[in-house]
């Protein structure tokens, strides 16, 4: 358990110098806003669908702990033609498309497998203090890389840039090679669950009036679309629309880390009071909301501006850093409740089918939202902008229609879920 949390902190560097950055990468690369904000699902979407394959290949290989050591090798390596982009100041769109995803590819199947594997270590009771305690060591290792990025980056301004990212993302490429390495010494008492099966998602459908893994399934997905109608477009809004250099995205990245870091210190009691189910249902009411607020940027920052100080020097900064951190609450929340409810309530001879079949889906209906905002923010573009800008109303839209579709989650979350047994 101790090297699954070492493990997890180099995966966090990984992510601190390269997973966080990729926006920024693609604006660097003058691809565009517009690709900057797809980079964020499609991709994804993209390597979803190839980890379908997951559980073919975990029954192929007769272990989940290979699959996952494999997978994690190539989400390493995968860095490396993004450094060599960086070095050379170029790439077609296609070709960075298809490297993220199958960066993506490596870490959704690394992840999948990991979630099984892992239960077979963390017995059921011990679960909610010690996926918190490792979450919060992830998000504060990831916070001091983004930090450490984004002071790198500040070092290599104007046409120099790619020089600064072709260095964060070799580090990142290195942390992902030491935890694959640090995987490979990790025990795994169960390499295969007795009765081993693929569930379909025919089944899972099938299975929506009477199995409450099956409910709880579908609402992640019905979040995944509603959040990512704007979630993917707040990097183009930060430093396009606001014009912040892209040195700040480390300080608004790292806001959400501190919210995240925060409330997983009591976290783990928390649910052991409540019960992961009302802790997820709270902050499913939170995360419905919580992109709202930035719809009041404008005014907050007038009222911001007449602060001394920092405060004043930087008003739409520190708002949309506040803003991050309160999100940031609820997405840790979120994230580890959800996870806890889908270990609990899926049989283990299944449970990578179901974890397949939930994140891949997932990232289907996160590609699928950021697609309707994309459409949402397209005929708001700033006229003869080359590459492709959008207009600071554009993105009010965005965040408007996205807190509406989210809003509608709430529909879900107060039945199926609030109908899910306690735990």
């Amino acid at each position: 358990m101790r090297r699954s949390v070492t493990d997890g902190c180099a995966w966090a560097v990984m992510m601190g110098f390269g997973d966080q950055f990729l926006p920024a990468f693609v604006l660097a690369l003058h691809l565009g806003e517009r690709w900057a904000g797809l980079i964020a699902t499609l991709p994804g979407f993209l390597g979803a669908l190839l980890t379908l394959l997951t559980p073919w290949g975990v029954e192929k290989f007769g272990s989940h702990k290979r699959w996952t050591v494999l997978a994690a090798w190539l989400q390493a390596l995968m860095f490396v033609p993004l450094v060599v982009a960086a070095l050379v100041g170029s790439m077609p769109v296609w070709a960075a498309f298809a490297v993220v995803g199958l960066y993506q590819f490596g870490g959704l199947s690394a992840g999948v497998g990991w979630s099984t594997w892992i239960a077979t270590i963390v017995p059921g009771d011990r679960r909610p203090a010690f996926f918190s305690f490792r979450n919060r060591m992830i998000w504060i290792f990831q916070l001091i890389a983004i930090f450490t990025a984004g002071w790198v980056l500040e070092q290599f301004p104007g046409e120099r840039a790619l020089i600064g990212f072709a260095l964060v993302l070799s580090v990142a490429c290195v942390a992902r090679g030491v935890s694959a390495v640090l995987l490979g010494r990790i025990s795994e008492p169960v390499p295969l669950p007795h009765g081993h099966r693929t569930v379909g998602f025919v089944e899972v459908a099938s299975r929506l009036g009477h199995g409450p893994e099956a409910r709880l399934i579908v609402y992640l997905f019905l979040v995944a679309f509603a959040t990512n109608i704007s979630l993917g477009f707040l990097p183009p809004f930060v430093l396009g629309a606001l014009g912040e250099p892209k040195q700040n995205w480390a300080l608004v990245m790292g806001a959400m880390m501190v919210g995240r870091i925060a409330i997983l210190f009591p976290l783990g009691g928390i649910i052991g009071r409540f019960g992961a189910r009302g802790v997820m249902m709270a902050a499913g009411v939170g995360i419905a909301l919580v992109h709202g607020l930035f719809l009041l940027t404008s005014q907050a920052s007038e009222v911001l501006s007449h602060v001394p100080g920092v405060v004043g020097a930087h008003p739409r900064l520190v708002y949309v850093m506040g803003v991050q951190l309160i999100a940031g609450v609820l997405y840790a929340a979120f994230d580890l409740t959800s996870w806890l409810l889908l270990l609990r309530h899926t049989r283990e001879s299944e449970r990578t089918s179901m974890i397949t079949l939930t994140w891949s889906c997932f990232w289907v209906f996160s590609f699928l939202g950021t697609l309707a905002g994309s459409g949402v923010i397209s005929g708001f573009r700033v006229a003869g902008s080359e590459p492709t800008q959008f207009t600071y109303q554009g993105y009010m839209w965005v965040f408007a229609v996205g807190t509406g579709v989210r809003v509608l989650t709430l529909l879900p979350l107060l039945t199926w879920v609030r109908g899910l047994p306690r735990d």
